[in-house]
């Protein structure tokens, strides 16, 4: 019996939606952008430069991937980031995604790939410190404009006593001028103060001598640098760090890991926003987060929501504060 030559087309919709997707990771390139975009978001003139390529080509296999469910896009001012979607809207898929990131999760990367991603995430982070070493004398000027510790920051010692958080040691990852720090003292053995700016931790120093507090040390560098002992922290407070950070979901990941059993994570942010003069007068990289995405990030580094609140700030911003538990 004789077969015509016409083409083939699935009448199943399952197939339908699931070949897209098999094309989309059929290009080695787009598997290495899917890698390269495990735990991190870039724009499309960075993902140029990690992988040397022309930016029509970048975004051909970017629209490719962002078609078939495998990445999504956060824009953030003029800038449209990428990074990797966990979610595929289709049921069905989404155990084939899910095992297909873990098998992408394990491949390795190229040395100057790997190379390239550092330079990226360098110039990204010594931007954000010139701009703070430049501005100390107006970091709290330019912090009031948005959102004032005096207006947040009696909810957030409220909270405390509330869930019982005290214990041996709190880490304040970002602690600017140290506004959180005399609350810390008082509930905690000991309290390390964490930022990356030279100024201004010079200035929370003083502040640190000022006010007494004998059992706050500090450290100048990121988390990351930071060499814990045997003890890790009881809490872990992140007052509006993430917006400032190249990499918000990554500072998460890297303060959970340091985060006791039963320890607490306490993250105060800004909701999302479309005032672009953030950046150039606060040294701001995101113009805040959606809940549900901090609390995502939160539930992937596997931390339980305590409570959450929201204050209404000044020129139409609102303060987001999320208390997790590990």
């Amino acid at each position: 019996m004789g077969f015509s030559a016409k083409k083939f087309v699935t009448s199943s919709v399952d197939v339908s939606n699931f070949n897209p997707l098999c094309k989309a990771v059929g290009d080695p390139l787009r598997v290495e952008i899917l890698k390269v975009l495990q735990d991190n978001s870039f724009g499309v003139l960075e993902l140029c430069s990690i992988f040397e390529i022309g930016q029509p080509a970048m975004s051909h296999h970017l629209k490719v991937l962002w078609k078939s469910h495998l990445v999504s896009t956060k824009r953030d001012g003029a800038n449209i980031f990428y990074r990797r979607n966990n979610f595929n809207p289709e049921e069905n898929l989404q155990s084939f995604q899910s095992t297909l990131f873990k098998t992408i999760n394990s491949f390795k990367l190229s040395e100057s790939v790997e190379r390239n991603i550092e330079s990226i995430k360098t110039a990204r982070e010594k931007v954000s410190i010139e701009f703070f070493n430049k501005n100390v004398s107006l970091f709290q000027e330019n912090q009031d404009l948005i959102a004032s510790w005096l207006n947040y920051g009696p909810s957030i010692e409220n909270l405390l006593p509330k869930h019982n958080i005290e214990g041996r040691l709190a880490v304040d990852v970002g602690s600017g001028l140290g506004d959180f720090l005399p609350t810390l003292s008082s509930l905690f053995d000991k309290v390390i103060a964490i930022d990356n700016a030279k100024e201004v931790l010079e200035e929370c120093i003083q502040n640190i001598t000022s006010k007494k507090l004998n059992n706050v040390s500090t450290f100048l560098g990121n988390l990351k640098e930071f060499k814990f002992q045997t003890t890790k922290a009881d809490l872990i407070s992140l007052n509006m760090v993430l917006h400032h950070n190249i990499n918000p979901q990554n500072v998460l990941k890297e303060c959970s890991a340091v985060l006791a059993e039963n320890g607490f994570m306490l993250i105060t942010e800004l909701c999302n926003h479309n005032q672009e003069w953030t950046k150039t007068s606060c040294g701001d990289l995101w113009y805040g987060f959606e809940p549900e995405t901090i609390e995502k990030w939160a539930k992937e580094c596997k931390l339980k929501k305590i409570e959450s609140m929201f204050i209404a700030q000044r020129n139409g911003f609102k303060t987001q504060i999320h208390i997790f538990k590990k």
